[in-house]
């Protein structure tokens, strides 16, 4: 059977649980990471709608301190200070400014409870050059470290990297796929309804086939009772599991959207 070696495989990637504390931002995510050689440096655009997480803020105002991290599957980037000095509070939150860019890279950032946008420029910023399965940027405050990663790339080149937008039950089916993988709520009957309603919508959506097979297989293994002795229920889930990354590896690279092939625990 071909597809229980992948199915096994998997498993032990599911065994694994977040490797350090941090809070995963999911909804509204677009990003533009631009490495342009004319002008020798590169440049970030990333903006996030209201998350769950961005509703208890934390100050990044001084004695607090912060900082911003960009990498992606093929690069890592260094950790970029934020100095406390450049953060001020709004009406609806922080605001951190820096145009000339005399600390660093990191030009602006709006953390708000409605949404977090950063903009970047400089030849402090590591070089995202495509072609890369993924982009993330890591941004800290105090202890709390903030994670968005990117996955469905519309363009992928040497000079230009820019994500599109996940559907609402696409980010909603995320949020709750790492919550329960992570043990902080049991949601994954959320996050089947929600990734199924993703794949409706876009069948192309490659990420969403991908996180749910993930999480069948997930209830498949929490069932406890291996392929051999598998109740009913226990095969359902392995079929359904299956059935839905066949259905990404089934879909056209050049329409798929989300080619990470593995949700490995987070950084």
């Amino acid at each position: 059977m071909r597809t229980r070696p992948l199915l096994l495989g998997c498993l032990l990637v599911l065994g694994a649980g977040r490797a350090e504390p941090l809070t995963l931002l999911t909804k509204g995510k677009v990003g533009y990471f631009r490495n342009d050689p004319r002008v020798r440096h590169a440049s970030v655009f990333i903006r996030l709608a209201k998350n769950r997480a961005l509703e208890n803020l934390i100050s990044p105002v001084c004695p607090s301190s912060s900082s911003l991290k960009l990498a992606s599957n093929r690069q890592t980037g260094g950790e970029i200070p934020l100095p406390c000095a450049n953060w001020h509070a709004t009406a609806s939150g922080f605001r951190y400014q820096d145009p000339s860019g005399l600390a660093g890279p990191v030009r602006d950032v709006i953390y708000h409870h409605t949404r977090l946008v950063i903009r970047a420029r400089g030849s402090g910023i590591v070089s995202l050059a495509g072609p890369v399965g993924y982009v993330e940027a890591w941004f800290t405050v105090a202890d709390t470290r903030f994670l968005v990663r990117f996955h469905d790339l519309r363009r992928n080149d040497e000079t230009f990297i820019m994500a599109r937008k996940p559907s609402p039950p696409a980010s909603a089916g995320e949020e709750a796929f790492w919550d329960t993988l992570w043990g902080d709520a049991e949601r994954d009957g959320d996050a089947i309804r929600s990734l199924e309603a993703a794949v409706t919508r876009n069948p192309h959506d490659g990420r969403s086939w991908f996180l749910l097979g993930m999480m069948h297989l997930y209830r498949f293994g929490r069932a406890g009772t291996g392929f051999r002795d598998a109740s009913e229920f226990a095969k359902g889930e392995a079929a359904a599991a299956s059935s839905a990354l066949e259905s990404r590896t089934r879909t056209p690279p050049a329409l798929r959207s989300g080619s990470s092939s593995s949700p490995t625990p987070y950084r």
